[in-house]
């Protein structure tokens, strides 16, 4: 019998995530790359990290979304339907996912530059985990996905608009 993982019940299991993940034969909502970062959710210390009075409501929001795996690439929005590929705008690799997005993806390099030197300031090695879960890199964090102009305020185009149909 093949288990589903859902998100509201790993987030709320005894259990825990990340155990649980392990327990089943598939985790659905991709979050097991999540496990990574902290397998809390969410953790006192992010909700703290994203309360700072530097960063505004809708960075706060975005960085959650990517920390929950829900962030609106096209990895994610093809996986529900809104839109026909998961290719990156920018680049045009194969899968715009939140690791390519924050860490791979050539057309932001320059940008994530400021991401790279404090990370080796602190002597860690930029991942998902250090992006994501340390709170001394959410205001460089918030700082790059700004400058992406992936996610553009209501109203306005993104840079980098998706070359995909949305539905």
């Amino acid at each position: 019998m093949e288990l589903r993982c859902h998100t509201l019940v790993c987030a709320h299991s005894k259990v825990g995530h990340k155990k649980h993940c392990r327990m089943q034969a598939t985790c659905n909502h991709g979050t097991a790359r999540y496990c990574d970062i902290d397998d809390n959710t969410p953790s006192s210390k992010f909700l703290k990290a994203i309360s700072n009075p530097k960063l505004s409501r809708v960075a706060a929001s975005r960085i959650a979304q990517f920390r929950l795996t829900h962030a609106p690439l096209n990895s994610y929005l093809k996986r529900i339907g809104r839109v026909d590929s998961a290719r990156c705008p920018a680049c045009g690799e194969d899968e715009e996912s939140i690791e390519h997005f924050l860490l791979r993806c050539p057309n932001y390099a320059h940008k994530r530059w400021p991401l790279l030197q404090h990370a080796r300031k602190k002597r860690k090695a930029l991942s998902l985990k250090i992006s994501l879960g340390d709170p001394q890199f959410m205001i460089l964090l918030a700082v790059y996905i700004q400058a992406t102009g992936r996610f553009p305020k209501p109203g306005e185009h993104s840079t980098t608009q998706s070359v995909n149909t949305v539905r």
